[in-house]
């Protein structure tokens, strides 16, 4: 399971983990796991989806249309920040998707995790996020 979801800041900030070989089935899995935690959250809830170490992704945008099956409540949703790594193929799922799978979600990618807190920080003032993430692997 190339993937895993927590709270970084209790109730408010998911952080979505990925890496390795990525398939839809985890795409699948990640979304609800992540809606799960969004309808027990405090609004606005915000997530953060690290790629930044998937070596490969599923290559059907039909594929995260159907893994993306989950519709927030948009008075509960904050943004959606995508940490990739700098390759075309990542940019262009990065850009699409959230545009045709989260409904509602405002986006933004960044390259790195110190670019989400900056961005984060100017976007929700109440929130305080951890200097680092914790490594899954």
């Amino acid at each position: 399971m190339p993937y895993r979801v927590s709270w970084l800041v209790e109730e408010r900030v998911v952080l979505q983990e990925f890496w390795g070989h990525l398939n839809a089935a985890e795409l699948s899995g990640a979304v609800q796991e992540f809606a799960a935690l969004m309808d027990a959250g405090t609004p606005p809830i915000h997530l953060i989806s690290d790629a930044h170490a998937v070596e490969s992704y599923p290559k059907s945008i039909g594929t995260y249309m159907k893994s993306f099956n989950y519709r927030p409540d948009p008075q509960r949703i904050g943004w959606l920040v995508v940490i990739l790594p700098d390759s075309p193929v990542a940019r262009f799922i990065g850009n699409t998707v959230p545009q045709v799978g989260i409904v509602g979600m405002r986006f933004r990618i960044v390259a790195n995790y110190d670019e989400v807190v900056t961005f984060l920080a100017h976007q929700d003032e109440t929130l305080t996020l951890p200097e680092s993430i914790p490594s899954p692997y």
